[in-house]
């Protein structure tokens, strides 16, 4: 399990108030996922709703490893800590842990 901040390349760089996330989930279940039959992303910033956008949502598998690699983009709506969580389900079945991450201000 890694989870990576950082900002995209510069020609596509948002503005300094973003933060860029990369989370890669294994497992054997996910192994099995074929890139047509992808899992759905699901990402949440919090504690409010108005804490935080999630955009530019992107979900890869992995070449190397076989597990989905989950890319995004926060852009704070406000200076509290962002709570962000983010999990991959199959259909109406969760497959991974949830992965949590505070981002600070």
């Amino acid at each position: 399990m890694e989870t990576r901040p950082g900002r995209p390349a510069a020609a596509l760089s948002p503005p300094a108030e973003m933060a860029g996330r990369c989370r890669t989930f294994p497992g054997e279940r996910l192994r099995s996922l074929s890139p047509e039959r992808a899992p759905k992303a699901s990402v949440s910033a919090g504690p409010r709703a108005d804490a935080a956008e999630v955009l530019d949502l992107h979900l890869v598998k992995h070449p190397v490893t076989g597990g989905w690699r989950l890319t995004f983009q926060v852009r704070p709506l406000s200076k509290d800590p962002i709570e962000l969580r983010a999990y991959l389900a199959d259909g109406d079945d969760v497959v991974t842990e949830t992965w949590s991450y505070t981002l600070l201000p």
